[in-house]
C-alpha cells in the first residue's frame, strides 16, 4: 500500500507561497514495488530527490506537472523531496505488501510508541485528530520508515484534507471523500465496531462472551491486552491493540495462520475457548482463558507442542493463567542439514 501525500513546508515568509503554492501533490499510489505520483511544479525548476538522492529516471515533465513512476523499489519506507528556493516538499510512503484484510493497528501520539509498534510487527498506527502539524510530520515519517501504515481517527470535519497534507494511508471513523479517493486510490477508510467491542470488553472476570457475537461484523475491534487481541484474531477480525498484546503481535508476524487463517472452534463456553487457526500447512491453536482461575484444558494437541507465548506446557497440555492465552504449535523438526 500505498500512497503518499505531500504538503509544502514553507521556509520563506512570502505571502504568495501561501495563496498560490508553487508545488502541490496531484495524486499518489504505491504498490508492492512501484510508486507513482504526479506533482505540480509551477516554478519548473524543482530538484527531485528520492530517498535523499537525485533521480531523474522514471520521471517526465508535461507543463507544470512532474509525473513519476518509480519501479523496482525495495519493500519498506521511501521518501520524495522537491526543492525550490524558499520551499521544500517532502513526504514518505510505504511500498510492499498491501494492508491485510484483518489489520492490527496501535494507537500512537508520539514517536516512541511508533517505534515499539514497528518492532512488535503491527500493521499500522492510528493517530488522534488534532495533533500539531510538526508532530504529525514526525510520526508519519517515523512510521513509514518502520513500514507501518498511518491512519488518523476522528470525525469527517476533523480529518478533512489530512490524507493529502500529511501522507496518511487512511482514516478511522470517517469516510474518504470521492475526490481524495480518486487522487489517492490506495487510501483506506476503516471503522470501529462499537457493539462487538463492548461485548469483548464485558468478557472479563468470567463473563461469557460467545465467539459468534465477536465474529458477526467486519469493523475493527477495540482490544486491551493479549487475551482480547487473541479473541479478535480467533474471530477473524482486525483490531486496535495496545502494548499488552505486543508479544502476540510478534507471533502473528511469523505465522500466516494468525494473519489470514480460517478458524475452527474446538470448544467455547464463553469463558474458556480453544480455536485452531489454519492456513495451508501452518496451524496455531489459540487457548483463551477469560475465567478467574488457571485453566488446564484437555485438548487434542499437535506433536511435541510448544507455547509460542512462552507459557508453561506439560505432557497433558498447557496451563493458562487467568485472563491470558496460549498459542500452541507443534515443535519444528530439527535441522538435519550437513555442512
Amino acid at each position: 500500500m500505498k500512497h503518499v501525500v505531500f504538503g509544502v513546508v514553507l521556509l520563506a515568509g512570502c505571502a504568495s507561497f501561501v495563496t498560490t503554492p508553487r508545488m502541490r501533490l496531484v495524486s499518489s499510489e504505491s504498490t508492492q514495488a512501484t510508486w507513482s505520483f504526479v506533482v505540480e511544479d509551477r516554478g519548473g525548476a524543482a530538484q527531485l530527490l528520492i530517498d535523499g538522492r537525485p533521480r531523474a529516471s522514471g520521471c517526465a515533465r508535461a507543463g507544470v506537472a512532474l509525473r513519476c513512476e518509480l519501479r523496482g523499489l525495495f519493500p519498506g519506507g521511501h521518501t520524495v523531496e522537491l526543492r525550490l528556493a524558499g520551499s521544500v516538499l517532502r513526504r514518505s510512503t510505504v511500498v510492499g505488501s498491501p494492508l491485510p484484510a484483518r489489520p492490527l493497528l496501535v494507537r500512537a501520539r508520539d514517536l516512541a510508541t511508533v517505534v515499539d509498534a514497528g518492532h512488535a510487527g503491527a500493521d499500522g498506527i492510528v493517530m488522534p485528530a488534532g495533533l500539531e502539524p510538526s508532530a504529525i510530520e514526525e510520526i508519519v515519517e517515523g512510521a513509514h520508515k518502520a513500514s507501518l501504515r498511518v491512519f488518523v481517527e476522528g470525525e469527517a470535519t476533523q480529518t478533512a484534507g489530512l490524507i493529502a497534507r500529511h501522507a496518511l494511508d487512511g482514516l478511522v471513523g470517517a469516510p474518504i471523500d470521492a475526490e481524495t479517493q480518486r487522487r489517492f486510490p490506495s487510501a483506506h477508510s476503516l471503522w470501529i465496531d462499537q457493539t462487538a467491542s463492548l461485548a469483548l470488553a464485558s468478557g472479563r472476570d468470567g463473563v461469557a462472551v460467545p465467539m459468534a457475537s465477536l465474529g458477526a461484523g467486519d469493523g475493527l475491534l477495540e482490544t486491551h491486552g493479549a487475551l482480547q487481541a487473541g479473541l479478535a484474531l480467533a474471530a477473524g477480525r482486525g483490531a486496535l491493540v495496545d502494548g499488552g498484546a505486543f508479544r502476540l503481535v510478534a507471533v502473528r508476524r511469523r505465522h500466516k495462520a494468525l494473519r489470514e487463517g480460517t478458524s475452527s472452534v474446538l470448544m467455547d463456553n464463553g469463558v474458556h475457548r480453544a480455536v485452531r487457526m489454519t492456513s495451508g500447512a501452518d496451524a496455531v491453536l489459540l487457548v483463551c482463558n477469560a475465567g478467574n482461575e488457571r485453566w488446564a484444558p484437555t485438548l487434542e494437541l499437535p506433536p511435541a507442542p510448544i507455547d509460542l507465548l512462552g507459557g508453561p506446557m506439560s505432557a497433558s497440555g498447557p496451563t493458562v493463567p487467568s485472563g491470558d492465552l496460549a498459542a500452541i504449535l507443534a515443535s519444528p523438526d530439527p535441522d538435519r542439514t550437513r555442512y
